[in-house]
């Protein structure tokens, strides 16, 4: 949907809702702004990112933390004393695990879990 209008608004505002729609923008009535934001808020951040992160191995949270900080595979290998292959490895399992698409997520990831 691309936009929401509650059922009780004015015609005013039903032709806001569709000038929105025709010009390829979304609207969503004031009304409901404040309990759609709130829910979002809600779900997002700390629930599903801790519950995420709390399935990595201990070994992939150390990979991850790294990451985080901006460390290079090969500084990583020889600070866990791995093969950069195994940092690899580590980090194609946590970046499907924590449901990030490049490694460039992890440090934003990382702010969420706090």
């Amino acid at each position: 949907a691309s936009a929401y209008v509650h059922k009780d608004a004015a015609f005013e505002e039903l032709k806001l809702a569709l000038d929105a729609v025709t010009k390829d923008r979304y609207y969503i009535s004031p009304t409901v702004m404040k309990p759609v934001i709130s829910g979002y808020l809600q779900l997002t951040p700390a629930n599903g990112a801790m519950a995420s992160y709390n399935k990595l191995t201990t070994r992939e949270k150390e990979v991850f933390h790294l990451l985080a900080v901006g460390r290079r595979r090969k500084e990583i290998a020889e600070t866990l004393r791995i093969s950069p292959k195994t940092v690899d490895r580590h980090r194609t399992n946590l970046l499907e695990k924590l449901n990030l698409c490049q490694e460039a997520e992890i440090a934003e990831f990382a702010k969420l879990i706090g």
